[in-house]
């Protein structure tokens, strides 16, 4: 059994779309989870979020306000995360508190091997997952940064839980590590140096900044590829922080249905 996680502040309509990847590719029992992100991020959102798990029968999951959590956040070299509305600060932000939130409170907690997805990717060839877990307990697209050697993305991550080492002590957040700023994941870099024993096994991202044969531009799609086969398709800046616009997402979309 394979628990796949993802996190939606925005792109509703795509819940079923990503949805309907696992039912068509994925070779194996899972569960879906979707974690509502909307409450501090897009309230106008949250409601439209919840009734869609509702309609498609997925648990549905709101992240929660925790001033502790964030105190402990922001201790790692952070700007603040939230404005004065209680509203994240930035994508940044809204992105490495959920994952924060979530792992700490339900998903270290698993009994089962886990999948962390962002709600913009899609299977697009037949898989079972947790295949790449069988001699590893983490799969994942590794990072770095000058002084900050290999962490994990939080994009998409397979851990098998129940075989990890303290679980609890994963943080996800971003922040500085040794002085170098950190994207979401950056943190991660401390578990890894703490339990040099857990086996990892690489995935590898294929970016396309801009493609001449769609039309949106900049195109800026990806594939994340297990052993050199493409096996994710990632819509990339489904919360357009990139500001391109809805006509640019309306044209992306189509690309995307055509595709899947």
């Amino acid at each position: 059994m394979l628990n796949i996680f993802t996190f939606v502040t925005n792109k509703p309509d795509f819940i079923e779309l990503q949805l309907n990847s696992f039912r068509k590719h994925l070779k194996e029992e899972f569960t879906f989870t979707v974690f509502n992100n909307a409450a501090m991020g897009n309230p106008s959102f949250f409601p439209v979020i919840t009734r869609e798990c509702n309609r498609l029968g997925l648990r549905n999951i709101d992240i929660q306000y925790d001033r502790d959590l964030i105190d402990r956040c922001e201790s790692r070299g952070s700007n603040p995360i939230l404005r004065g509305n209680a509203q994240y600060k930035d994508t940044g932000a809204a992105c490495g508190y959920s994952v924060c939130w979530a792992w700490e409170n339900i998903i270290s907690k698993q009994t089962e091997k886990i999948c962390l997805m962002h709600h913009d990717m899609f299977l697009i060839r037949d898989v079972v997952l947790t295949n790449y877990l069988k001699e590893h307990q983490l799969a994942f697209v590794p990072q770095s940064r000058p002084g900050v050697d290999v962490h994990m993305w939080e994009g998409f991550t397979l851990a098998d839980v129940p075989n990890l080492p303290e679980p609890s002590k994963i943080n996800w957040w971003c922040g500085r590590v040794n002085g170098t700023k950190v994207d979401v994941g950056g943190q991660t870099w401390h578990y890894l140096k703490e339990h040099p024993e857990v086996k990892w096994f690489g995935l590898a991202p294929e970016h396309t900044e801009d493609d001449p044969n769609v039309d949106f531009h900049p195109s800026r799609y990806e594939f994340i590829t297990f052993n050199s086969e493409r096996i994710v398709l990632h819509y990339r800046a489904a919360s357009d922080w990139m500001q391109l616009g809805p006509e640019y997402h309306a044209r992306k979309k189509a690309w995307l249905l055509r595709f899947l």
